[in-house]
């Protein structure tokens, strides 16, 4: 919420209506707020759209230059991410649920009363950001990804050289980096990050087996090693850790088996990145959600 307030100066709407009146009273009530921009042209609406960047749209549906449903359309084709709020008559709430359904944030029946459209611009400018935050965390995540399989494969052919430089990259880590016997048993090695995201001794992990560091226990363990045994790495693999305290931190793991310079297999090596932070924004995204799909209820 702080968040949202703290952007709501920053955020740029674009008002469509054929009614001047109608435009006055919206920018009149939410320019104190926001920065708003009114125009009576579908068509300027969408060159506007094309050369600046909105946060949100508020558009009339019934206009005499073009329709508000195409209008939601084509300025969604230029702005995915673009919120769009349409504002409606009673009799036009089946054109309304169809601007829902081309990806509107939100409809309003006239006529309507400026509490109700600070509330629905708030909500509409809020699944944006949790939107948009989502993505580029998702973005950010498959990035980290591709760069510790790079690095994983970096490794492999380091470590056929010198076991010291491997150990060395592996500790430095910020992502936990587990190493297990060949047959993925006994832990050989696990950084400062494992430890730290685990919370175990050092010396309580080497007497350890990897298997009971996984939720799933042995027949999780068993189905990793069925997926290496067909010679391919496991990636993108989600599942759940168990920590020293009986907790688990959800982690996103890929998992490889290692070789020595005449091929043969001497340790399975694990790169597990916590996505507890992810896990959050998609339970908040999926909250907001479900409290829009309550609201157009009503």
């Amino acid at each position: 919420v702080f968040i949202a307030r703290a952007l709501a100066q920053e955020a740029n709407i674009l008002l469509l209506d054929d009614e001047q009146s109608i435009l006055e009273i919206l920018g009149h009530h939410l320019s104190e707020e926001y920065q708003c921009t009114p125009t009576t042209s579908a068509l300027q609406a969408l060159e506007m759209l094309g050369e600046q960047q909105f946060d949100l749209l508020i558009t009339d549906l019934k206009m005499p230059e073009m329709h508000g449903l195409e209008v939601v359309q084509r300025a969604l084709e230029r702005d995915p991410d673009l919120a769009v709020i349409v504002v409606t008559a009673l009799l036009e709430v089946t054109n309304a649920i169809d601007a829902l359904r081309t990806g509107a944030s939100d409809y309003l029946l006239k006529p309507f009363n400026l509490t109700e459209i600070s509330f629905s611009v708030e909500k509409a400018l809020d699944r944006r950001r949790l939107i948009r935050e989502n993505r580029d965390y998702q973005t950010q995540l498959e990035t980290r990804v591709h760069e510790a399989t790079a690095d994983l494969e970096r490794t492999n052919r380091e470590l056929r050289e010198t076991k010291d430089y491997l150990e060395n990259l592996l500790a430095s880590s910020v992502d936990a980096i587990i190493t297990s016997d060949a047959h993925g048993g006994r832990i050989t090695y696990i950084n400062c990050a494992g430890i730290h995201m685990l919370g175990y001794e050092e010396a309580r992990l080497a007497e350890m087996n990897l298997t009971e560091l996984f939720a799933g226990a042995q027949e999780e363990g068993r189905y990793i090693r069925r997926i290496l045994q067909e010679e391919r790495p496991l990636q993108h693999y989600e599942t759940e850790l168990l920590r020293h305290d009986g907790t688990h931190v959800p982690v996103n793991m890929s998992i490889s088996l290692v070789r020595n310079a005449e091929g043969t297999i001497v340790s399975m090596l694990c790169i597990c990145k916590d996505i507890t932070e992810q896990q959050r924004l998609q339970q908040e995204l999926k909250e907001l959600s479900m409290r829009d799909s309550l609201t157009s209820l009503y």
